[in-house]
């Protein structure tokens, strides 16, 4: 399959997880996200199972308590709760939240949430990549698509990809991109620079969430965690799960700040 067909299946599957993201209080049908898709039902469940490895409904499903444990978290009532994640009575939603987490809404709701972030220091080995920079598309998102693809295209097995991005002032920094780790035994990236990446001591950042911590908020981090001084160089962030197929409130990323 082509570069240009691979990014296109992307943002399909994209289109299908940002639609499902926004209407998870609503009833979601197969038809409904095989339109998103603009695939018939049948085609489309193949092409998702395929490409997720979970069915649509499936995803529906464990999305939907995943945000429910996130507003337990936040002290909203188990009935606002079912409705808001597209259950029809709260019993329902209790059966399901049950199955999936073994305990029922109501002690979710009086557990401690789960911590924002974890801060550590380890010593980060130097790591040969691939490397796309953001600036040579019009985000993010793009860029991941573009280098993953042509990762894919030479047909690196998605169990191979490990990957992150450097970031220096932001996204937009033009000296920031995505990168995918080169094991040993990985063929060439056509149209994607080689480099390293890593070497020395860093601070950890293990981040959950859709938003980013600023290079300015890692170094106050440091010094407030550990009473270490940050180094010069770029912070990398390794993305523990896919960064543009997981929902938002589930996406974890470590931050890596070098020390001195």
């Amino acid at each position: 399959m082509s570069v240009r067909h691979i990014i296109e299946k992307r943002r399909r599957l994209r289109r299908v997880l940002d639609y499902i993201e926004h209407h998870l209080s609503e009833n979601i049908t197969l038809a409904a996200l095989a339109d998103v898709a603009c695939l018939s039902k049948f085609h489309f469940e193949r092409f998702y199972a395929e490409a997720l490895l979970e069915t649509p409904l499936v995803t529906v499903r464990r999305l939907r308590l995943a945000r429910a444990q996130a507003l337990l978290h936040e002290g909203a009532d188990v009935t606002s709760t079912a409705l808001s994640c597209g259950y029809g009575s709260p019993q329902t939603f209790a059966r399901a939240f049950h199955r999936s987490f073994g305990v029922t809404p109501s002690v979710m709701r009086q557990s401690a949430p789960l911590p924002r972030y974890q801060v550590g220091v380890a010593e980060l080995p130097p790591r040969r990549v691939y490397r796309l920079p953001f600036a040579d598309f019009e985000d993010p998102s793009a860029t991941f698509d573009n280098l993953l693809a042509r990762a894919e295209n030479r047909g690196i097995a998605r169990a191979a990809w490990t990957v992150w991005s450097q970031v220096d002032s932001g996204l937009d920094d033009v000296s920031s991109g995505a990168c995918i780790e080169r094991l040993n035994g990985v063929v060439p990236i056509g149209g994607a620079c080689e480099g390293a990446i890593g070497g020395g001591r860093h601070l950890v950042v293990r981040w959950r969430g859709n938003d980013r911590p600023s290079p300015p908020e890692l170094r106050r981090l440091a010094a407030a965690h550990t009473g270490l001084a940050p180094a010069p160089g770029r912070v990398l962030c390794h993305y523990v799960n896919d960064p543009v197929f997981t929902a938002p409130h589930e996406r974890l990323a470590d931050y890596y700040l070098p020390l001195k």
